[in-house]
């Protein structure tokens, strides 16, 4: 079955997702992801659960962040809280929760996402061997190599649109270059921040939380174009992340995106958003390229 898998920020709106198609919602768990998302802490996370499932939607927690040994055992005591609420999928990228699960013998609720890490099929074949539910493959990859290795992943998913998550630093950058400013402003955990290079244009979104310091990329990926190639591959999970775009731009891009899974064109599907936001910065990212921009 393919999967319309969006973010949720707020829980006012999980229902606004569902009305779009979004057919499984991801939230982040708080002090557990690298990522811009907005957080959750685990009661407001099982309230969530049981509000998206009897909206007859899957149910997907981010756990995406390496943890340290200091913390380690925080975080098997939040994933075992987190699978017995009963969710569908907990996003690990770090393979040391993966024991706990398996203890459990709740693997099958794992995905491991190492952002853009996964990068072959036989990389792909040897967590699925563990008995985890999917897998993710890295998208700044080209089309052909996602294609190569989709055919050798029996479940598999792809983000496929919103900002992609390039770099991560451990170390508190932002929080550095503050006191070097001597800033009043706190440019921890503050969503309005971005970086420009010398010899670019475009903005990458910069955010850094406990967890430390990320950079997105100056271009919100689509894949309308790519989409049913993707599918026909047998890739069942679509991941669409909203973090730093606007609502409205972001359950288009849902429906959209149900459209084209349910046999619309993606081409013109594409040209349909991106003549309704000129303003935003949409690109296939890799796909046809190996270069970086």
């Amino acid at each position: 079955m393919k999967k319309i898998s969006v973010t949720c920020e707020k829980i006012e709106d999980i229902e606004k997702l569902k009305n779009a198609g979004a057919d499984e919602i991801m939230v982040a768990l708080k002090d557990s992801v690298f990522s811009a998302l907005q957080t959750f802490s685990l009661d407001e996370i099982e309230v969530m659960v049981n509000q998206v499932h009897a909206l007859g939607m899957g149910f997907v927690v981010i756990m995406n962040r390496l943890f340290s040994q200091s913390l380690i055992e925080q975080a098997k005591s939040d994933l075992k809280a987190v699978l017995k609420m009963g969710v569908d999928a907990v996003i690990i990228a770090d393979p040391g929760l993966y024991q706990t699960a398996a203890q459990l013998s709740l693997e099958n609720k794992l995905i491991y996402n190492p952002e853009t890490l996964l990068t072959s099929g036989e990389d792909a074949k040897f967590w699925l061997s563990t008995g985890m539910q999917s897998i993710n493959i890295s998208p700044i990859l080209t089309a052909e190599e996602i294609l190569l290795i989709a055919n050798q992943a029996k479940h598999a998913g792809i983000q496929v649109f919103g900002y992609l998550l390039m770099s991560i630093s451990k170390r508190p950058l932002l929080t550095a270059y503050q006191q070097v400013i001597d800033s009043k402003v706190s440019l921890n955990e503050n969503r309005h921040l971005f970086l420009r290079e010398d010899k670019r244009e475009g903005m990458m979104p910069a955010y850094e939380n406990q967890a430390g310091m990320m950079i997105y990329t100056d271009f919100i990926q689509e894949s309308f174009g790519w989409l049913n190639a993707f599918a026909d591959a047998g890739i069942e999970r679509f991941e669409l992340y909203g973090n730093y775009i606007p609502m409205d731009a972001y359950l288009d891009a849902i429906s959209m995106y149900q459209r084209v899974l349910n046999g619309e064109d993606g081409e013109a599907v594409r040209k349909e958003f991106v003549t309704k936001y000129p303003t935003l910065q949409v690109s296939d990212g890799y796909y046809g390229q190996k270069t970086v921009r």
